[in-house]
Parts: C-alpha cells; sequence; structure tokens
C-alpha cells in the first residue's frame, strides 16, 4: 500500500476516532447535568406542604415582579431562560425547557448556555408560553445515546402511545398535562411539510380548525381525539432519519 494512502486511512481514522470520543465526552457531561438538574427539582418539590405553592420573584429581563411555581425557584435563578420542565412518564424524557429571543439560540447549548451537541429542549422564540399562545412547539434532538427528544420516535407506533398517551409540560406559573391528539412524520423542509411551529395563534375558529384538520389527516393513527377552538396545544418536535431532513411530531391538547 502506498505511504499516502496509508497516511490518509490513518488521519481518517484518527479523526473518527476524536470524533466519537468528543460525542461519548458531550453526551456524559449532558446526562451529568441533568441529573444535576432532576436532584435540584426534587430536592425542592420535597419542602414542607405548609409553605405555599407559589412565590414572588424580580424578573431579570423585566425588571417586574412575576408568581412562580417554589419548586422551580432555583433553577430560574440560575438561568432566567428557563420557562418549564416537559416530561413523559416510562420513557426517557424528563428536561429543562428553555426559551430565548434569539433564534435556535439552545440548539447547541446546554443549561448553563454553554456549547453541547446534545443542546437543549427549548421553545420556538415565537412563541408564548404564559399567555399563552394556541400552539407551543418544543424542538430537541434526537440523539443517537436515547437522550433529549429520542423517544418520540415510539410514537410511530399505535401500542406506543395508547400506554403513553399523556406527557406534562410545567411552565413556571402552573403544571399542566397533554393528551395526545396526533403524530406525524413530516419533513423540515420549507414548502414540503407541514409548517407546524409557525401556527402559533389563530385569527379565528376557522383557521384553528383548519389546522387541527391537515394536522389529524397527517396522524400515523386515529386517537378519536379533536381539540376545539379555545383548547391550548404544546407541539413536540425532534428531528426522524426516516426521509431526508425529516421531523417526527407529538402534538398534545392541554387538559
Amino acid at each position: 500500500m502506498p505511504v499516502a494512502l496509508l497516511i490518509m486511512f490513518l488521519g481518517i481514522f484518527v479523526f473518527s476516532g476524536l470524533v466519537l470520543a468528543d460525542y461519548w465526552l458531550d453526551s456524559r457531561h449532558q446526562q451529568q447535568e441533568h441529573e444535576q438538574l432532576r436532584e435540584l427539582l426534587h430536592t425542592t418539590e420535597m419542602q414542607p406542604e405548609s409553605l405555599p405553592s407559589h412565590i414572588t420573584v424580580i424578573d431579570p429581563k423585566t425588571g417586574e415582579e412575576r408568581s412562580i411555581l417554589r419548586q422551580y425557584e432555583a433553577l430560574y435563578e440560575s438561568n432566567p431562560d428557563f420557562i418549564g420542565w416537559v416530561c413523559i412518564d416510562g420513557t426517557r424524557i424528563n428536561y429543562p425547557v428553555l426559551q430565548s429571543d434569539i433564534k435556535d439560540y439552545y440548539l447547541r447549548r446546554d443549561f448553563d448556555k454553554k456549547r453541547a451537541n446534545h443542546g437543549s429542549i427549548y421553545v420556538w422564540e415565537q412563541a408564548d408560553v404564559f399567555a399563552p399562545s394556541d400552539n407551543v412547539t418544543l424542538f430537541g434532538h434526537r440523539m443517537n445515546d436515547g437522550t433529549m427528544f429520542y423517544d418520540l420516535l415510539n410514537y410511530a407506533d399505535e401500542d406506543f402511545w395508547r400506554s403513553h398517551p399523556v406527557f406534562r409540560f410545567d411552565t413556571l406559573e402552573a403544571e399542566y398535562e397533554y393528551e395526545i391528539f396526533a403524530a406525524f412524520r413530516t419533513s423540515g423542509t420549507g414548502g414540503e411539510g407541514i409548517a407546524y411551529h409557525t401556527f402559533v395563534s389563530a385569527a379565528d375558529e376557522a383557521e384553528f380548525d383548519a389546522f387541527i384538520t391537515l394536522c389529524k389527516a397527517q396522524s400515523i393513527y386515529d386517537t378519536q381525539i379533536t381539540p376545539r377552538y379555545g383548547d391550548k396545544l404544546v407541539t413536540l418536535s425532534t428531528c426522524d432519519y426516516a426521509q431526508k431532513n425529516g421531523r417526527m411530531v407529538v402534538m398534545g391538547r392541554r387538559k
């Protein structure tokens, strides 16, 4: 084998090893960070029931007072971009949710705003979690180590939905459950798939109903659940390699 070719193969091998090592280290760091955040949340949740459920804090972005759930005080103080927590029982989805005014800011950043391949679960910057908007979209990576929003892919199976029909998305201000009414695959390429995340607030009942009809028509199975105008929706989105630039989308209606 020519020396030049041998050097090239050796370079590819070393580069691949470095990429895998970086992925493993990032995965380990992210999992440790999330375990610490869950432990912090668990510790605050275990406070005496005699304490009020809400506390008043100063919003560092506006300087105004706001009332938040006591269990989220420490997380909010650590990062004012923290706006809630998403969890699906029986899965690995159990994460803090962040939101920045900067587009896709947390796509490759962790809770501490440091660069991280796994990124964070975050809300599209144009949605209002607290008003709330008619539809709030949460994005998360589909990581090969099974973390972040990887388990959303299981909703392609109707039996999985039947055994996991509900998810929780708490905001800073209140605890909520959502019943899943649609799960579908679509393209993330503009003009090819459903732009579900750009639907934030309906102009009227007709626009809301048209959006629900479109999403339910795309659903892999019929859940027999149809949101009505006035219902509040949360959409969970991750990458799906079943098609080029694909997305797996799971949509819930607030109970």
